[in-house]
């Protein structure tokens, strides 16, 4: 495994240049053993989000377990949030007309790339989705999404505790530019996120191997940002509610 860069412990602001550099890409899958940190790093690359693009974007937010996301649905960011299956391809299927109307607009004004505020979708466990009886038409959204998104300014990151080919077909595999495994129960799981053993014999906890357009990447110790941060950074924009005006 070639390895490019090493993240070591980090500092009190190394979360910044980490979660910024997995956010230039307009896909990313996180995966690995519930309690690896999945959704430590999730939550890491919204705040990072907040600070970076807010007000000018909007976020979507697929949170079938009812918990990690739904604080942030009191953001003035917040375009909607799906807790089931069916809201799920609901919601995705809002952001694919958003996709198709930027492409629209772009062919009228002889664009290559939207000019169009970003727009994110954050979804924190879609295994509960793709083992329902929406698990079709939720991948057939997700894959037009992940192939097209990027020129329209549309990012998605989701994670899955269960990286199986059923949880992680590979048209949708394929499609997602960065892939990060954090603890991984086998090789074979590894391989399903990354293409390569190694995330099994990581740390219970914390660290990852990530899988970008440049070639592989260890993360050791992936940042945790104090939830009194992540709170008072939603309180903030909370306040701000009737102050932004956001089109899509």
């Amino acid at each position: 495994m070639k390895l490019i860069k090493t993240y070591t412990t980090p500092t009190v602001n190394d979360y910044i240049p980490l979660y910024a550099e997995i956010m230039r890409a307009p896909s990313v899958l996180i995966a690995g053993t519930p309690g690896s940190g999945k959704s430590v790093l999730l939550n890491g690359l919204i705040y990072n989000t907040l600070a970076d693009h807010a007000p000018g974007c909007k976020m979507f937010f697929i949170d079938p377990k009812r918990v990690e996301l739904s604080r942030y649905s009191a953001l003035p960011h917040c375009a909607g949030i799906a807790k089931d299956p069916r809201a799920a391809c609901d919601l995705l299927a809002q952001v694919s007309d958003i996709m198709e109307n930027r492409y629209k607009d772009m062919e009228r004004a002889g664009q290559v790339k939207s000019s169009a505020p970003p727009v994110f979708v954050f979804a924190d466990e879609i295994a509960d989705i793709m083992l329902s009886d929406y698990a079709k038409p939720f991948t057939k959204l997700l894959q037009h999404i992940l192939q097209l998104g990027r020129a329209a300014r549309i990012t998605v990151v989701y994670a899955t505790q269960i990286p199986a080919r059923r949880i992680l077909p590979p048209q949708i595999h394929a499609v997602t530019v960065e892939k990060i495994a954090l603890r991984c129960v086998s090789a074979i799981e590894s391989r399903q996120v990354i293409n390569k053993p190694g995330a099994e014999t990581l740390p219970r906890y914390g660290s990852a191997i990530w899988l970008g357009a440049d070639g592989y990447k260890t993360i050791t110790n992936i940042p945790m940002i104090d939830e009194k941060k992540i709170n008072a950074r939603i309180d903030y924009w909370k306040r701000q509610r009737g102050k932004i005006h956001i089109t899509l």
